[in-house]
């Protein structure tokens, strides 16, 4: 018997049909962290096998690098602005970074201050982390 994810391939695990990732992502790509930078999505990294969800780079200096990571979660933690964190070190060599949040995630404020004495910054967007009605409905 041939199961329908056999044939299809399976789900990404550990998401959640309800909630806006995308729509997170979306919106996280109009941001103004990423003026004056060439940004790529989903760049791999080889060597290392990181994924970050964007990765830029300044066309005039580009040793000047930039990272940023969207994540749709009901509470950021610690952990989460290490995975950022490592996207900074080599290969990436970026300098900043920047975590990308739904209007309804909880940031504590030890993790608001573990990110800025990284050199992370937070940016809360109009993205609610459930879909909405006409999210499900349009999806």
């Amino acid at each position: 018997k041939i199961s329908i994810n056999s044939m299809f391939g399976k789900k990404k695990k550990g998401v959640a049909e309800d909630i806006n990732w995308k729509k997170l992502e979306k919106e996280a790509e109009k941001s103004d962290f990423f003026n004056g930078y060439k940004t790529t999505t989903q760049k791999h990294f080889k060597s290392t096998g990181r994924r970050p969800d964007f990765f830029g780079y300044n066309e005039h200096n580009s040793r000047d690098r930039i990272v940023a990571d969207a994540k749709c979660v009901k509470d950021l933690n610690s952990s989460h602005v290490d995975i950022l964190k490592d996207y900074k070190k080599p290969p990436g060599f970026a300098k900043k970074g920047r975590i990308f949040v739904a209007k309804d995630t909880h940031v504590p404020h030890d993790v608001r201050r573990y990110a800025k004495d990284s050199n992370v910054s937070i940016e809360r967007l109009d993205v609610k982390r459930k879909k909405g009605f006409w999210d499900k409905v349009l999806d």
